[in-house]
């Protein structure tokens, strides 16, 4: 089995959205995708987060007919997210823990 894995984007802009291919699959075959992103930044993260910490997402697709999974129209059926979301994987992507970044010691007496 030769898997191939593409990213497709029509911008080279990092804040734009991509869609995922992966192709060289069984046809219909359940597969579960997991990804890993770190120096990973999301708006949504505490502030005190570091910004190394590892995150993880996975979902789970069936592959088509053809044994191809393409993110941006095969429904995750479980896992971090369901349904079609071309971005789900990064959108619903978690912190492995919550390590915190340290702060200089002039900054870590300040009550807050």
């Amino acid at each position: 089995m030769n898997i191939q894995i593409e990213l497709i984007s029509e911008s080279d802009l990092a804040d734009e959205s991509f869609n995922i291919v992966i192709d060289g699959l069984k046809p219909r075959e359940t597969y579960r995708v997991e990804m890993y992103l770190s120096d990973y930044y999301c708006i949504n993260a505490p502030m005190l987060l570091a910004h190394d910490v590892l995150w993880k997402s996975t979902a789970t697709f069936v592959s088509d007919k053809n044994g191809i999974i393409d993110i941006s129209q095969t429904p995750s059926c479980s896992g971090s997210y369901e349904d079609i979301a071309t971005m789900g994987l990064f959108f619903n992507a978690k912190p492995l823990t919550n390590r915190k970044k340290k702060l200089p010691n002039s900054l870590s007496k300040i009550p807050l």
